[in-house]
């Protein structure tokens, strides 16, 4: 045998083998409703309109219900990019309710939002960028929590 045929063979087996603990990880003591379970609480948590919290939200969850903790984190980074997308949905959701008013008061005007600049803030430092738009993300959670 050549050596590339050797290393075609040994990429084989570890390719394989990877496969099938992954496989495992994945699939392990789970039944279809646990499955589908950890797949819902992956998505719902996931799009918690404070971005880094949705891991601590989905541990939360996983903490209280028996879920597949492996799927859940899964499916929670794969919904990253949609939950930073919902952020605006969520504040103009809350706006058009007029959520902002009914806290702050009828006569109060609600804060303008630029997500470029949100994202640029948290990127500099989290726990400043997270008070920053505390507003905002105050009202994207109560329009999360109301759909």
């Amino acid at each position: 045998l050549t050596l590339a045929h050797k290393f075609s063979n040994v990429t084989m087996a570890v390719t394989t083998w990877l496969k099938e603990k992954i496989t495992f990880i994945f699939t392990r003591n789970v039944s279809l409703e646990q499955l589908t379970l950890s797949i819902v609480l992956g998505i719902t948590l996931g799009l918690f309109p404070i971005p880094g919290l949705t891991t601590a939200a989905c541990g939360l969850g996983a903490a209280f219900i028996s879920v597949n903790v492996p799927i859940m984190m899964t499916i929670n980074l794969l919904v990253t990019p949609i939950e930073l997308g919902m952020i605006p949905i969520f504040f103009m959701t809350s706006n058009a309710l007029g959520i902002y008013q009914l806290i702050y008061g009828a006569t109060t005007v609600s804060p303008s939002f630029d997500i470029s600049s949100m994202i640029a803030s948290i990127k500099e430092d989290k726990l400043k960028g997270i008070q920053e738009f505390a507003d905002i993300f105050l009202l994207a959670i109560i329009s999360w929590i109301v759909f």
